[in-house]
């Protein structure tokens, strides 16, 4: 799972999927094809390290997310800590859903809330191969407008109020390579063969571009002139995920199947190794930084698909 400015810890799930022909649980069918994501629900922990050019030290963080997709949109509750290569520690508790986006910010000590708008648009996708391979991609776009008014106190000698809009528009996409397999029997468990599947992680890349727009208005209360000014912020991030190792990354477990559709418990637990480029746009000056990290994740959920 993976965080960025609006989205927590969401966009980077690798997902099995099968169909079959009872309702029940079943080893007969295929999984071969395509298929659409039309529900999850999960949780996940996290614990990561990070290092950047031109920066001596790692950084650390770790952090716990709840979040739902519903076939159509994202909704997430997470908290994050982080701590620079200076010991500087930050956190961040942050909940988006029901329109609405809600975070609380703490850097030593000092916290600050922040309230907007908050609205998502997401597709999910996988597609299983008979040879063992699959591939998935999922794509969202999200806007968070915060508005601002009087945000530092009224200017009493020029009467003036001042509004600040803040927009932020993320557009990301997540493409993962694996493998799967059928898993045997499990005696003890009661699970007969094929009533599972493994996912191993191969790789991973994501592509995320965030718009910060920030507009200013100051209106002069006694005359009622206002005056506007629109500052944009354009960062482009390029990630690419290797995993360390071949071992099983995720469990599906078959809780109900039917033809061309699915239900299942999944658990997660992996290791990634990650590198990535951000460019950072602003008043014409473009800076790009590399950095590179690792990450353990592990998670438990619910599944749903359909294939047409």
């Amino acid at each position: 799972m993976k965080t960025n400015k609006i989205i927590v810890a969401v966009v980077a799930l690798a997902i099995g999927a099968t169909a079959f022909q009872s309702c029940k649980p079943s080893s007969k069918g295929k999984i071969d094809g395509e298929w659409t994501v039309n529900l999850i629900n999960g949780s996940s922990i996290s614990e990561g390290t990070s290092t950047q050019s031109g920066v001596t030290g790692t950084s650390t963080n770790s952090g716990t997310s709840t979040y739902n997709f519903d076939g159509s949109a994202f909704s997430s509750d997470a908290s994050w800590t982080y701590t620079d290569v200076d010991n500087n520690a930050s956190t961040s508790a942050s909940v988006m859903g029901a329109g609405i986006w809600t975070d609380t910010y703490t850097y030593n000590g000092v916290s600050t809330s922040e309230t907007g708008a908050y609205s998502s648009d997401a597709a999910m996708t996988y597609s299983f191969v008979k040879d063992g391979t699959y591939s998935s991609t999922d794509s969202h776009t999200s806007q968070i407008v915060e508005t601002e008014t009087d945000p530092t106190g009224t200017d009493d000698f020029f009467q003036v109020v001042t509004t600040v809009v803040t927009t932020t528009d993320e557009v990301s996409s997540n493409t993962t390579q694996g493998e799967w397999s059928f898993m045997g029997k499990n005696k003890s468990a009661e699970l007969k063969a094929n009533e599972r599947i493994a996912l191993t992680y191969l790789s991973a890349t994501d592509e995320i571009t965030t718009t910060e727009t920030i507009v200013t208005t100051v209106v002069d209360n006694v005359s009622g002139a206002s005056t506007t000014e629109t500052e944009v912020e354009v960062i482009s991030d390029d990630v690419s995920y290797t995993y360390t190792s071949t071992d099983v990354d995720e469990i599906w477990k078959i809780t109900e199947s039917k033809n061309k559709s699915l239900k299942a418990e999944f658990t997660e637990d992996y290791t990634s190794s990650s590198s990535s480029s951000n460019a950072n746009t602003f008043d014409g000056l473009t800076i790009t930084t590399t950095s590179t990290g690792t990450s353990t994740v592990t998670g438990t959920g619910t599944i749903e698909l359909t294939q047409e």
